[in-house]
């Protein structure tokens, strides 16, 4: 009998490129668990605990979806990102040479080529930077079916959407997420936070769609104790940061994600999302995504919310832009609580 190859099984056909440019075995990486909205309390917790993530089916509307998809390409749309004539529904790439490198995300540490268009590349990140800012960003992620189901899995009475949320475009061949745990960029607050992901349109895992290491959190948190130890000669504020002398560059645990898994026993856990779909996650699961090999742009949100009652990294009360990253002190008051 033939048997197909695993990425049959999955939304696209060929082989999947790690952020450091190698290629992730199929051997490595499988399906998520789903959740459905309806589960019951008990079952969505009792998930939480043993996997350390929800994958959550259909808990947003589709159109709300669409609506910030379009609104985002929209807002964009003077500047190209997109190829001439095509429909921004299809979110089909510019194909001009030059436009991998002119489209960075904020925070990307890809400095351009010498061929990039700076004044272009210079107006899509004040206008991503100003998307995170905005008001229909921040309704989007205070939509009812998103807080009501954080606050049904926490128990929390109130919650707080942190300002440092990020709204971003997974270029083709462009930058992607890399192997990390949140942890790692919350060390002035305890792992007391949950973590939301969400595609903004029919994502697989060969358009960067985020993937998780399999039973991974307390791997997260045996990493983090031992970089602890590791840094006790260090300043407070050096022992902190998630870019200090022990640390990868960005905070990576791993430039290989095929060898890290093997290593670790662990496999990859993928899925083909579709508009609606939610990941939320703990401090401490370890996640990347490969990089996008298609011809469209991918949109995903990535945001967090905590419990104002708890302590927390205060430094996430700041809207994101390149004078304050998260080694900074707090520049403002936090942000008002969500009823």
């Amino acid at each position: 009998m033939v048997v197909a190859p695993l990425s049959h099984s999955f939304g696209f056909d060929g082989h999947l490129t790690t952020p450091s440019g190698g290629r992730l075995p199929e051997d490595s990486y499988a399906r998520f668990v789903e959740t459905s909205p309806d589960a019951t309390t008990d079952e969505i917790r009792e998930r939480w605990e043993r996997d350390g993530y929800l994958y959550v089916k259909g808990l947003l509307r589709p159109e709300n979806v669409r609506a910030l998809r379009t609104k985002f390409f929209e807002e964009t749309a003077h500047l190209g990102i997109l190829e001439p004539g095509t429909d921004p529904n299809d979110a089909i790439f510019a194909k001009s040479p030059d436009a991998v490198e002119t489209y960075l995300h904020p925070g990307s540490l890809r400095p351009g080529k010498v061929s990039y268009d700076a004044e272009k590349s210079q107006k899509y990140f004040e206008a991503c930077v100003a998307a995170q800012r905005s008001e229909w960003f921040h309704k989007f992620q205070t939509q009812p079916e998103m807080t009501d189901f954080i606050k049904r899995l926490t128990g929390w009475d109130e919650l707080h959407l942190l300002k440092r949320q990020l709204l971003r475009a997974a270029m083709p061949q462009g930058d992607t997420t890399i192997i990390h745990y949140d942890q790692l960029y919350f060390r002035h607050g305890p792992p007391k936070f949950v973590t939301c992901w969400a595609p903004l349109q029919d994502t697989s895992p060969d358009m960067g769609g985020l993937m998780y290491l399999s039973d991974s959190a307390s791997i997260g948190e045996d990493m983090e104790r031992n970089f602890n130890a590791r840094a006790q000669h260090m300043s407070d504020t050096e022992r902190k940061s998630a870019f200090n002398a022990n640390m990868m560059a960005r905070g990576a645990i791993s430039n290989d994600a095929g060898q890290f898994a093997k290593e670790l026993n662990r496999k990859w856990l993928m899925a083909d999302f579709k508009e609606g779909d939610v990941v939320f996650h703990n401090p401490f699961l370890i996640h990347g995504a490969c990089v996008n090999t298609t011809d469209r742009v991918m949109i995903h949100t990535d945001t967090r919310y905590v419990n104002p009652a708890d302590g927390f990294d205060k430094r996430w009360t700041v809207y994101w832009d390149p004078n304050n990253d998260v080694t900074d002190p707090v520049l403002n008051k936090p942000e008002a609580t969500i009823a």
